[in-house]
């Protein structure tokens, strides 16, 4: 066997070795379905497979890629489920705020109502006319009013996503 063969040898058994490896991290990334950072190998197999498909014998990357490509599939919804990415399941920074938006503005038109009737505001949510669930934030927590010294006008506020009052992701709208 001359030097040339060495080398021709040597890089079809890279070429295998990545091939397998590949082949290998694609499999183990379809346990991703059951555990999502797992899935992550799915995208790393599926890059060596396609690296490996160029050079005969390639069924074993096809496959591999084929797997790691499934995976990743598999791989995206769960990580938009987990809320990664600034990517929520089923509610996004957009719905938070609609639903915030129309909480304050129902909460802020039962104040007023409740000061027609009664002759002040009322910093009792409980006294409003509301459903419950706009006595909530987005992130269930209850909402609070604060009334003026002079009773003459009102602030309706929220602790945000921390649930903490003060804090930078507060919330709070100013009444007449």
């Amino acid at each position: 066997m001359n030097e040339q063969e060495v080398v021709v040898q040597r890089k079809q058994q890279q070429k295998n070795e990545m091939r397998v490896a590949g082949f290998l991290l694609a499999i183990l990334g379809l346990l991703g379905f059951f555990y999502w950072p797992i899935g992550v190998l799915s995208l790393a197999g599926a890059f060596l497979c396609f690296l490996g498909m160029f050079s005969r014998p390639s069924g074993l990357a096809i496959v591999g890629f084929i797997l790691g490509l499934a995976g990743s599939a598999v791989l995206i919804p769960l990580v938009r489920g987990t809320g990664l990415l600034g990517i929520s399941g089923s509610r996004t920074f957009y719905d938070f705020r609609k639903e915030f938006n129309s909480d304050m503005s129902t909460l802020a038109k039962a104040i007023k109502s409740y000061k027609i009737q009664n002759g002040s505001y009322t910093r009792h949510l409980s006294l409003l006319r509301v459903d419950e669930s706009t006595r909530t934030d987005p992130w269930e927590n209850e909402y609070i009013i604060e009334i003026s010294d002079d009773g003459k006008s009102f602030k309706i506020k929220t602790s945000g996503e921390d649930g903490l009052h003060g804090t930078t992701d507060d919330f709070v709208l100013h009444g007449p």
